[in-house]
This record gives structure tokens, sequence and C-alpha cells, in this order.
């Protein structure tokens, strides 16, 4: 699978409820997410850890997300343009560069990039009280 990188800002009800672009998007697109096609990943960093500031004190509220698309089925020019055409609220950004998407984490989040390069951690391994070991969760972006 490849991958689009781009970053979103939730939209909000006046009820407080939260869209994110992957609810429209695995509904536009709910065929292409059954054959496997395509897939979108959102909500994948924690919302604490995202750090950057619009000014101080005030955290930024655009969120990272990632398109997967099967390259044999699925046209990544018509994919992207797909992306960007969902709900104009969003003000959905790709990045031009794989680079980029790395230094927007690097510049907007406290997530550690592992030595492995552009792999990031989500979350170290860890045991819970009860004993029960979770894995370590890691974002890689290559």
């Amino acid at each position: 699978m490849k991958h689009i990188y781009w970053t979103y800002r939730m939209v909000y009800t006046n009820t407080w409820v939260r869209y994110t672009p992957s609810y429209f998007l695995d509904k536009q697109y709910e065929d292409y997410l059954k054959a496997g096609l395509t897939k979108t990943l959102d909500m994948e960093i924690p919302e604490d850890r995202y750090t950057a500031e619009i000014v101080p004190w005030i955290k930024k509220m655009n969120r990272f997300i990632i398109g997967e698309y099967n390259e044999a089925y699925v046209n990544p020019v018509d994919y992207e343009a797909n992306i960007k055409s969902v709900w104009a609220q969003f003000q959905i950004e790709t990045f031009a560069t794989v680079e980029e998407a790395r230094q927007w984490i690097r510049d907007n989040t406290d997530l550690v990039e592992k030595e492995t390069p552009w792999v990031f951690v989500i979350h170290w391994e860890n045991e819970w009280i009860d004993g029960e070991i979770v894995p370590e969760k890691l974002l890689d972006i290559s």
C-alpha cells in the first residue's frame, strides 16, 4: 500500500460532535474500503501528543492523517483530488513530500523518533496493573 499524508481540522457540530475526514471518505468510497483498495487512518496520534501552539498557551488544532491506497487499482492523482474535495471545513492540506510529513510530526507533536529512521513512537511497550502487556505502537512515515 502507498500512502498520502495530510493535515486537517476537525469539524464540530453545535452539539460538540466531532467529525474527521475518514467518516466521509469511508462512506463515499465504501466499495474501495470493502475491496481493500483504500483506507483512511486518522486519530493515530493521541490528542495529548500534539504540542504545537498557534499563540502561547493555545494549541493548534491541525491533526495528522494518513491515506492508504493500492497503486495497482487506484490512481494517486485522482485519490488525492478526492481527499481534497471532502468538505472544505476540514481545511485539508496534503504534503508534497514524505519528508514534509515527517518534519510536521517533529514540529507539531512530542513523538520521539526511534533509531530506525522515520519511525515515531506513539507509546512504548508497557505493562498494565493486571499484568497485561501493551505492545509498543509506532507510526512509520516512509
